[in-house]
This record gives C-alpha cells, sequence and structure tokens, in this order.
C-alpha cells in the first residue's frame, strides 16, 4: 500500500503463506522459510552450471570415472559407433596377443584385474589426447571452452564426451559427476549456513544468559535469529569439512575452489534471504524522509509507524546485483577463472556494501550501544574484507595454472 499523500508506503505482510498448520509439524509455512529454501534451491542449479563447465577442464579419464568396467569390455567387444571401433583398435594395437585372449573370452571373471583396468584406462586417455577421433563439433559448452582454453584442450573434451556417449551406462558423465557434487556439496553448505547463522546471532547478537537458561531456545530458527556473518564462517567450516572428506577422490579440487564454486550462488540465496526479511518485518533500517521509506505495520521492535530505509530491499537488490555481475563476468573473462579471484571480489563486493549498509540499520546487537561509531555488522564484515583484499592480490602459489589462450591471460 502507498500513502501517496504522505510519501511512503505501508506495508504490513503476514508472516504466514498459510493459516493452517503444516502436518507433522504442527507450524503454518512462514515466508522466511520458503523464500530460504527457494534461495537454495536455485543456487543448486547454478552450482550445477557452474560444476558441469568446471569439471570439463579435467578429459583426462581415472578410474573413479567409471562405473562399470565389464560393461566397457562388452561394448569394445561389439562396439555399435565408429568410436567404439576406433576405441577396440586402439586397444587391441596396445597390448599381446596373450592379453588379447584375455578380452576376447566369452565370460569374463567377476572381477576385473587391477593390470586390465589400468590397461583400459591408458587406452581411453590415448583416444582422448589423439588428434582425429573426436566427431563431436558442437558438444555442450564447447564455446565456453573454445574462449579459454587451447585447441588441444578443446578437442580432448569433445573427445572425452564422445566416449561418454559411445558407452552409455559405463562412464561418469560430466553432467552426473556435476549433480552428484552439488548434491553433496549443497548438504554441506545448507547445514553450514544455519547452523553458523544461528550460532553467530546467539554469540554476536543475542545476551548469552538467556540462552544457557533456556538452550533449546537456540534451535528455534523458526523465531528469527539468524546472522549472515555467523552463517560465512558455517559455511567456510562446512567447505573445510567437505574438502577432508573428497581431496584424495578429487585431486584437482582444492580448498579455494570449493569457496568459488559457491560465492555466485550464495549471492542469489542472500538475496531471496534478505526478501524473507522483509516479509518478516525484521533487519529494519534507520529513520528516513525519502519518498520510498516503507512503514511496517507490525516490525519486530513494535515501532509502528516510523518511516524507515527499506534496507531489506536494498541489499537483496545489491545481492542480485553481484550474483549477475559475477556469472556474466565468469563466463567471458579468464580472469574469473583463476583460483581466489571470484571469492576475492565477492567478500571485497559484499561486505564492503554490508560495512556501508550497516549505517542505515538499526543496532541489533546487545553488545553494542546506539552510541558506538560500528555496529556489529560492520565490525564483523571487516574481516571478511581482509580476507577478500589477501584472495585478489596475493602473488605466489595461490592461483590456478590453466591452459588458458595467452591473449586472454
Amino acid at each position: 500500500m502507498v500513502n501517496l499523500f504522505l510519501g511512503y508506503f505501508f506495508v504490513d505482510p503476514s508472516r504466514e503463506m498459510f493459516s493452517f498448520p503444516l502436518p507433522f509439524l504442527g507450524r503454518p509455512l512462514l515466508w522466511y522459510g520458503f523464500l530460504f529454501a527457494f534461495g537454495f534451491f536455485v543456487a543448486y542449479f547454478i552450482l550445477i552450471y557452474l560444476l558441469r563447465r568446471y569439471f570439463l577442464r579435467f578429459p583426462k579419464v581415472e578410474e573413479k570415472d567409471i562405473l562399470d568396467f565389464h560393461g566397457l569390455i562388452y561394448s569394445l567387444k561389439n562396439p555399435h559407433d565408429k568410436t567404439g571401433e576406433r576405441c577396440k583398435e586402439v586397444l587391441f594395437s596396445q597390448i599381446g596377443k596373450k592379453r588379447s585372449e584375455f578380452y576376447l573370452q566369452s565370460k569374463l571373471p567377476s572381477v576385473i584385474p587391477a593390470e586390465v583396468k589400468k590397461e583400459l584406462i591408458q587406452a581411453l586417455n590415448h583416444m582422448i589426447q589423439g588428434e582425429e577421433f573426436s566427431l563431436q563439433k558442437n558438444f555442450p559448452f564447447s564455446n565456453y571452452l573454445e574462449r579459454f582454453f587451447s585447441a588441444d584442450h578443446k578437442r580432448q573434451a569433445a573427445n572425452r564426451f564422445s566416449l561418454e556417449e559411445s558407452f552409455p551406462g559405463v562412464f561418469i558423465t560430466t553432467k552426473l559427476r556435476a549433480k552428484t557434487f552439488a548434491e553433496k556439496l549443497s548438504l554441506y553448505v545448507m547445514v553450514g549456513a544455519v547452523v553458523g547463522a544461528r550460532l553467530g546471532d546467539v554469540f554476536f547478537y543475542q545476551n548469552w544468559k538467556f540462552y544457557l537458561v533456556n538452550p533449546l531456545s537456540i534451535i528455534k530458527t523458526w523465531e528469527g535469529g539468524l546472522a549472515s556473518h555467523g552463517g560465512v564462517i558455517g559455511i567456510l567450516l562446512a567447505l573445510t569439512l567437505f574438502y577432508q572428506r573428497i581431496k584424495s577422490q578429487e585431486k584437482e579440487i582444492k580448498w579455494i575452489d570449493l569457496v568459488d564454486f559457491c560465492v555466485i550462488p550464495t549471492a542469489f540465496a542472500a538475496a531471496f534471504i534478505r526478501i524473507g526479511n522483509f516479509m518478516n518485518q525484521e533487519i529494519l533500517g534507520t529513520v528516513t524522509t525519502l519518498p520510498w521509506g516503507v512503514v511496517f505495520g507490525h516490525p519486530v521492535d513494535g515501532q509502528a509507524g516510523t518511516i524507515r530505509h527499506p534496507v531489506q530491499i536494498y541489499e537483496a537488490l545489491f545481492y542480485f546485483t553481484v550474483g549477475i555481475t559475477l556469472f556474466a563476468l565468469w563466463k567471458k573473462k579468464a580472469w574469473f577463472l583463476e583460483r581466489g579471484r571470484l571469492s576475492g571480489v565477492f567478500l571485497v563486493a559484499v561486505f564492503g556494501f554490508r560495512f556501508f549498509i550497516e549505517f542505515l540499520k538499526e543496532e541489533q546487537s546487545v553488545w553494542l550501544s546506539t552510541s558506538s561509531f560500528l555496529d556489529m555488522g560492520q565490525c564483523l564484515s571487516i574481516p571478511c574484507i581482509l580476507l577478500g583484499c589477501y584472495l585478489l592480490f596475493r602473488k605466489k602459489a595461490l592461483f590456478q595454472k590453466l591452459s588458458l589462450k595467452r591473449n586472454e591471460r
């Protein structure tokens, strides 16, 4: 509702999407909870998009990439297209007559010997590195590879894609690998974000004495109280745990790569969360006389009738802008493919903006008075900005060495 005479927006959205309680939970669905979940849903699909292109940088076949060695051998014995025939030719040119008898026997052993697996992987990689193998000219993401990588690398990725198509069900395809990786990573990030944000609110903004007496209140996230800085700490710790889990299997991925994967999806998720804060009538702005000021009907501080800056909308719009901008730059500029670049720009931009937007917010922490020059959000933003600067300007052994085209470096 807009009050044209007084020049402000009056808003009083219901916190509940529906008035009836959800089954099993016994509580109605809140707009904040829905937008929080929807933000992660959108972030998940953006993450898959980024990962599918990232994994194209590593076309070499490893043992973990093959789901079914029996199926691979059977397909080589009975090729159904030119790719399979060529792969069979390469394999049998590399092994002796005695070994050929193993592949040609009617019944294979239940366990494929390690030396056979090694031979197969060598043959496949020989095919991938070959010059006249792939028939794929415009395979998915070929433009992405052509923009940033050498012709040799693009050819190898096309060869890998041809193998995946010629031997269905045998390989973990790039698409499946990205989807599986995104599911696992998203679970860690979501848990880390929620736990970190809740504990961050408890430690940085609330009175600890209350939670010492009422510890179960810590888990009542539906009552509000999630701190974005705590969410960042929780996500970084979750990424550390996830990296420890996958580093032996995904040797080409480093911890900073995981951070880079997450920053663009996080920007979009954060934007939806801020819209949820607006629906909740929380994280309130300071008093303003600007014509787009907002009057909440039931703000969390109980001061209805006060014309405030709609800081939640300011932040949401900025986070959408950051996400779209970084996504566009990541697709067009090789500089953003290097390790730490996306993370550095994200941290400096988001928390630099967060530092200044805090001047338009009411103080939320019980630990700082309204007369303090810096509020809690600004104090917590400074380390994030410094970390971003460190990632951007560190010179030694941090950024990924890729076979990027020289004119793009």
